[in-house]
């Protein structure tokens, strides 16, 4: 299934984009127009437009670190509703 939406804003290390998405959708890829993959679906927000997705260069850098041993990516419980984000191990 394509879904074809806009990025809305690009700040703190997250995608924002009005792609109309629905749960089940996080974990899979958001492509650009070009069919460069740019980032991973991360959250599906409150309405169907309102989603954020982790950008491919900061996946990238965490699937290293976490590889190394040298981050989590399990987030304590206190931030377990916050966006996608390293913690020390």
């Amino acid at each position: 299934m394509v879904r074809l939406g806009r990025v809305v804003s690009l700040k703190n290390g997250v995608i924002q984009t009005d792609c109309k998405l629905i749960r089940g959708d996080s974990g899979g890829p958001l492509f650009n127009l070009d069919g460069k993959l740019i980032g991973i679906h991360s959250r599906v927000g409150s309405g169907l437009e309102d989603n954020l997705h982790v950008p491919m260069k900061d996946f990238d850098a965490l699937t290293e670190e976490t590889a190394e041993g040298k981050t989590s990516l399990t987030p304590p419980p206190e931030q377990d509703s916050q966006p996608f984000s390293t913690q020390p191990s």
